[in-house]
């Protein structure tokens, strides 16, 4: 969620590390765009996230903006058109996956004749 309206005193901005740590789930979770508390950590932490978010920017899956709110180290992220169609592609890859192994099981039980009947 874009964030553009300052966040009362004691609340926390999103942190990279609060998203997921999937390649595909991370650049998801950017449709729309996210508001992500842009401290140090963003880009020099040894998470999961931190290595996805750079690997993301650098393969132009996501773009990044500043954030409108004055006096807070904020960044805007977005989903690019490429990052949506990588999305995209994946759906489609585990759905066709989904689809071959759903029909070799029905072929296997359609095939399969109990011990007790034979």
């Amino acid at each position: 969620m874009l964030i553009h309206t300052k966040l009362p005193s004691g609340h926390l901005y999103p942190q990279l590390t609060q998203f997921p740590a999937n390649y595909d789930d991370f650049l998801a979770a950017f449709r729309g765009g996210q508001t992500v508390d842009n401290n140090t950590y963003l880009t020099t932490a040894d998470t999961p996230q931190t290595h996805l978010y750079k690997a993301a920017i650098m393969s132009g899956h996501l773009t990044t903006t500043g954030n409108p709110i004055q006096g807070e180290y904020l960044l805007d992220i977005f989903l690019t058109d490429a990052g949506a169609e990588r999305i995209l592609v994946t759906d489609r890859s585990a759905n066709r996956q989904l689809i071959w192994q759903r029909k070799v099981l029905q072929r296997m039980t359609a095939n399969f004749i109990p011990t007790s009947e034979r």
